[in-house]
């Protein structure tokens, strides 16, 4: 459960930075 605890956590982690990125960049562009 710990390995999957923790890829689900740096998963989330890096989707949260992505979307933040790309939330960043898309309103950059509009």
């Amino acid at each position: 459960w710990l390995l999957d605890g923790l890829a689900g956590f740096l998963s989330d982690l890096y989707i949260k930075r992505f979307l933040g990125n790309n939330e960043a960049r898309y309103r950059r562009y509009k």
